[in-house]
């Protein structure tokens, strides 16, 4: 199994003796009981010095990482609770979560822009997959009644002949 971020945490906040026992979402994929899950949960040994190491680990990463949650002593003790993930292997994929470092009005417009962009760009697509078939739908009835009454494996060669000679390997980019 690929060594995700999540083991590689539990393997450093681990290092020298047990701190951290990987938990929630991660554990059911480590033992092949899900897929996936989007975020780190621990439970942690209950001392100082476990924290205290946690927590320079955590620190190490945060340079190359953004969090879900912050890295302070509120979630490390007294029973709060974060979820830890890791931002920035989505931002590539969402860049409007870039946005959510500063407050809910900046992420809510960036994913509004996000979601105009995705509108538009479908009904580009749309169109340029109407304009590739226009030509075929032309041709259809022609090629309906060639095929009619022939046998399935002939029938789709001759389809597939035809849509050969008509559409385009790959709709146009641009309408």
């Amino acid at each position: 199994m690929t060594e995700t971020i999540y083991i590689k945490l539990t393997r450093e906040f681990n290092a020298g003796q047990l701190r951290a026992i990987l938990a929630g979402g991660q554990a059911v994929v480590w033992h092949r009981l899900a897929i996936m899950s989007k975020d780190g949960d621990w439970i942690l040994r209950e001392d100082e010095q476990a924290l205290v190491h946690v927590r320079d680990v955590l620190s190490a990463y945060h340079a190359n990482y953004r969090f879900g949650a912050p890295l302070d002593e509120r979630w490390l003790r007294g029973g709060w609770s974060a979820h830890l993930e890791f931002m920035h292997d989505f931002w590539d994929k969402r860049p409007a979560l870039k946005a959510a470092p500063e407050g809910r009005d900046a992420l809510e417009a960036a994913l509004d822009a996000e979601r105009r962009e995705a509108i538009r760009a479908n009904e580009e697509r749309l169109e340029r997959y109407s304009n590739a078939a226009t030509d075929w739908a032309t041709a259809w009835p022609r090629i309906r009644a060639q095929i009619a009454n022939l046998p399935l494996a002939e029938a789709h060669r001759i389809v597939v002949a035809e849509a050969e000679g008509v559409l385009p390997f790959a709709p146009e980019e641009r309408v």
